[in-house]
């Protein structure tokens, strides 16, 4: 079409000049131009000059096999391959000793995802011509897409000694030696390439990919930023530099990353999946969740994804949505043991303590052994009320990977059979591990206060106080707060349950002890409203409702006090 709109203004110009008019080209010779191809050709423009010269009766046969050559170029071009091989068929046909014929239709079968009738393909052009490098190194990516390795490198190496200044050539050599883990040779190779055209984006991004796979990151990111110099489009790059960021624990630039690769390539699910990490990172469960959701859009079978997706749904505890998702994996691959765990983590939270076990059990028979699988069931026993099954689980796990949580664990499992002094010296051997283990200092601070030794309790729930934040910091303090309520420390007591109050408005516990200050000082309504309040945030908690059914009797609701009280030992009595 640049052709004949060039011809078409020359004309005009002539005529305007009033001189002389230039004739139009011949049509053939047209027609050759744009089924030629190239800049400015559009596709159907490039099929239809073609389609005109196949047709025409003038044409020699070899000279036909060419044009059907271009025109199934064109064809590959929009990813129609079928359509490209059947025009390459006929063109072999017509013209069996055309070289680039073959050629064309070996690597239309490659891009067709016809490895094998490529080779047969590649093997008739290199019959034609031996010393094809361009057939070498085409046949070369088939046999890779095939596993015959081997073979694969002996064409590269032949395509490369036959045309030693093809950067292309080396950058496929370089991909199969990373493939077969040879860094130094890959980086050797994608160097070369990079010496011969100082501008190819892609070999400084495979560059950089294979200092990712050896742990140089640095110069793992001096080599995407390079590939982003030549090309700041480079949606791979830019995602590879997010990885690279996130591996420098620079969460923002790992996120800005991560949206440029978006930005130029709006269907990456990869990079979706990857910003979704990163904000997760950042506490941003609903920035997350909505980038692992577009993920799977994109890429609905990719497992990693819905794995991430499940995650996400779970901590927003959209634990229905998690647990379908789940279910959804596990039809898919049911020999999944880290979906296993994950979906026995949200029964357990659930209190499904069966299904939990269940699931535990299930990924214990495909990694036997594993020590979060055995620590996880110990805590779902232990919550459904088997302790003994739970101590061996636990000890199992202490067994494989001694931990100052895991220490901590078999100390809770200890005090609930009533082996208090296996308990303490657990709690012991966890704070040997790591003095800042602020549940052990708790735990063991209940223990010692429930066995009467309330000034030593009070030293460990200072420990655990000062050791912890936020809503675990607002447990340590109602913790406390017994303890300086055994030892009739009511200002302190109240001082502990107003912070642990601020930390945490949903904690029952500051409620119930402020409760029991005001019963003991003989101020029944505050205690009532408090006992209320307590109940209204944890209504399992047995020892609130005994109080408050207490606190109404001696307002003279007796019937109140009873249901209170009864409701009281009902909860005991499902706990036993």
């Amino acid at each position: 079409m640049r052709a004949y709109a060039w011809w078409a203004v020359t004309a005009i110009a002539v005529i305007a000049a009033g001189m002389w008019i230039v004739p139009a080209p011949p049509v053939q010779g047209l027609s050759m131009a744009v089924c030629r191809g190239g800049e400015g050709i559009a596709f159907y423009q490039q099929v239809a000059a073609c389609s005109d010269l196949i047709l025409d009766p003038s044409l020699s046969a070899k000279k036909r096999a060419v044009m059907l050559t271009r025109r199934a170029a064109a064809y590959s071009g929009e990813g129609d391959y079928a359509t490209a091989i059947n025009d390459l068929s006929e063109a072999v046909k017509i013209a069996p000793g055309d070289e680039e014929a073959w050629l064309a239709r070996a690597d239309a079968r490659d891009n067709a995802d016809d490895d094998t009738g490529a080779l047969r393909d590649y093997a008739r052009a290199l019959a034609l011509k031996e010393d094809d490098d361009r057939a070498y190194n085409n046949r070369g990516w088939a046999y890779v897409r095939l596993g015959k390795l081997d073979k694969a490198m002996a064409d590269y190496n032949t395509a490369i000694s036959l045309m030693p200044g093809i950067a292309l050539y080396y950058e496929n050599r370089g991909n199969l030696w990373r493939k077969l883990d040879q860094a130094d040779k890959a980086t050797a190779d994608y160097s070369q390439a990079i010496a011969i055209f100082p501008g190819y984006t892609r070999a400084y991004r495979d560059r950089a990919d294979t200092f990712a796979d050896t742990d140089e990151t640095d110069k793992a990111i001096a080599d995407y930023r390079a590939a982003l110099k030549h090309n700041a489009q480079d949606a791979l790059a830019w995602n590879g530099l997010g990885c690279m960021m996130d591996r420098k624990e620079d969460t923002a630039a790992a996120i800005k990353a991560f949206d440029n690769a978006i930005k130029y390539a709006p269907k990456f699910a990869i990079a979706y999946d990857n910003r979704g990490l990163m904000r997760q990172k950042k506490d941003d469960a609903k920035g997350a969740l909505s980038d692992f959701s577009k993920a799977i859009s994109l890429d609905p079978k990719n497992l990693d994804m819905l794995r991430h997706h499940a995650e996400a749904l779970a901590a927003l505890d959209q634990n229905d949505k998690a647990l379908k998702e789940y279910a959804r994996i596990l039809k898919q691959t049911p020999e999944d043991y880290a979906s296993l765990n994950r979906r026995g983590n949200i029964y357990n939270r659930n209190g499904q303590y069966d299904l939990a076990i269940a699931d535990y059990a299930a990924a214990l028979k495909l990694l036997p052994g594993n020590e979060v699988l055995l620590t996880n069931r110990a805590d779902a026993l232990q919550a459904s009320g088997k302790p003994e099954a739970a101590l061996k689980d636990i000890s199992a796990a202490l067994e494989k990977a001694p931990s100052s949580d895991r220490y901590r664990r078999r100390g809770d499992v200890y005090a609930d059979l009533h082996r208090s002094e296996a308990a303490a010296a657990d709690y012991g051997r966890a704070l040997k591990l790591d003095p800042d283990n602020w549940v052990a200092y708790y735990n063991r601070g209940v223990l010692l206060n429930n066995a009467g030794e309330t000034e030593t309790a009070l030293k460990d729930f200072n420990a655990a106080v000062a050791r912890s934040l936020g809503e675990d910091k607002s447990i340590a303090l109602s913790g406390r707060a017994e303890a300086f309520f055994a030892l009739k420390q009511d200002k302190k007591v109240l001082a502990d349950c107003a912070e642990a109050e601020k930390l945490d408005s949903q904690n029952a516990l500051p409620f119930y002890w402020r409760g029991k200050v005001h019963a003991r000082a003989g101020e029944d309504k505050l205690a009532l409203a408090d006992f209320d309040a307590a109940i209204k945030r944890d209504d399992g908690l047995g020892e609130a409702w005994y109080q408050r059914g207490l606190i109404k009797r001696r307002l003279g609701d007796k019937p109140g006090g009873d249901a209170d009280i009864a409701r009281s030992k009902a909860l005991a009595k499902a706990s036993a």
